[in-house]
């Protein structure tokens, strides 16, 4: 039983030793689990961090690959593309004293991203997987009116629910933010709601924004866009934003111009849940569980779609 003293995050981490924050929806998703990776460090927890790559990581040097689907990115990698997250977080941790290996994955189907979760998690006895979302779009089930992104998103879930550990958990940083593609958060709500029926909701908590943890985020999110002005990060640029207290349409790069963004208070939160549970109420997930590229994700995800009747949308009502 969970008690409000101590968040259920936490409570639910406590025990592990060794534990593997991974970004589940690609490119920057792993910068929104660094809050968290810092604060845990700061408990005296081992913690590494993995990213499901959309760089050219066939161009990285092969000294940093040490599996067939893994790339060990630290700041001696090397690579051409202009677009390598991992190769700046690397970089970022390095001048910041901490452990510098960012772990990537390239984009594939869950059986394959299995055995690179496999592969990281037995090289350092991992005893914990939280896989992180930019956005809440990973908590739909399915049957909503729109998915967001979710061939990555679920690929990571479907990955980590086929391994056996102690702790797995999602969370989600950037509430609000799906909206951009559609997502209706009403049922990102009831979608939370049913999972706290289960059991499988371990609640909402806020990065304060005078934490060290807020301040050294903002500082790699800013050196992440100074690295990549062509295409920064979207998505932390807001939570970056949120964690500063502003609101409303803070522009910040010529990639939202157009767009109206709504910055706030949620954005800066960590929406938990228990990861095997999250899983059993995906209504494809099991369609996908023999998918060995991405492009086999993708087209059953599209079946599944056409197959089945939608939830319809509703508007908040505050």
């Amino acid at each position: 039983m969970h008690e409000l003293a101590v968040p259920p995050l936490f409570a639910a981490l406590a025990p592990a030793r060794r534990i593997l924050i991974a970004g589940a929806g690609g490119g920057f998703d792993v910068y929104a689990g660094l809050p968290l990776a810092l604060s845990l460090r700061a408990r005296g927890a081992e913690v590494h961090l993995a990213s499901l790559s959309f760089s050219e990581l066939e161009l990285v040097d092969r000294e940093s690959w040490i599996a067939d689907h893994v790339v060990a990115v630290t700041p001696a990698s090397t690579s051409p593309d202009w677009y390598f997250p991992e190769g700046t977080l690397a970089k970022w941790l390095a001048a910041h004293d901490m452990p510098a290996t960012v772990y990537a994955f390239p984009p594939l189907g869950v059986q394959t991203l299995r055995e690179a979760y496999r592969h990281v998690i037995e090289r350092h006895d991992i005893d914990a997987v939280v896989l992180v979302d930019g956005g809440t779009d990973i908590l739909c089930r399915g049957d909503e009116n729109a998915l967001g992104t979710p061939v990555e998103d679920v690929t990571s879930l479907g990955a980590v629910a086929g391994i056996d550990l102690p702790v797995k958990l999602v969370t989600c940083l950037g509430w609000g933010i799906d909206a951009y593609h559609g997502v209706n958060h009403v049922q990102i709500l009831e979608n939370l709601a049913a999972l706290d029926r289960e059991g499988g909701y371990l609640g909402a908590l806020s990065i304060p924004g005078d934490s060290r943890e807020a301040v050294l985020y903002r500082d790699a999110v800013a050196d992440a866009q100074a690295a990549t002005p062509d295409r920064p990060s979207i998505v932390n640029g807001q939570i970056a934003a949120a964690t500063s207290g502003l609101f409303g349409d803070v522009q910040f790069t010529r990639r939202t111009s157009g767009s109206a963004l709504f910055v706030n208070p949620l954005m800066a939160m960590y929406f938990t849940v228990d990861l095997d549970k999250l899983a059993a109420r995906c209504l494809y997930l099991d369609r996908l569980e023999n998918t060995v590229g991405r492009r086999q994700v993708i087209s059953r995800i599209e079946a599944f779609r056409a197959e089945i009747p939608t939830r319809i949308p509703r508007a908040y009502p505050h």
